[in-house]
């Protein structure tokens, strides 16, 4: 597994919350749903992830992203 694969994933479930609530509650169909097929290191850093840290993560980049627009 790629660290862009996972990156790209993340970004997605940063955004899209369905797919963010599909993702957490069960990885590996949420992947297959999408056409990606799950590896297990893959799966294992999935687990790793909350609920909570991708909330405060969405935020932390809707900030980021807000101040940038005032600055331009």
């Amino acid at each position: 597994m790629t660290n862009a694969l996972f990156n790209e994933i993340l970004g997605r479930a940063l955004v899209d919350v369905d797919f963010q609530k599909r993702l957490l509650d069960n990885p590996e169909k949420a992947l297959r749903d999408e056409g990606i097929e799950p590896t297990e290191d893959l799966i294992a850093q999935l687990k790793q992830l909350d609920a909570k840290k991708m909330q405060s993560a969405m935020r932390m980049l809707e900030r980021r992203f807000f101040a940038s627009a005032k600055t331009k």
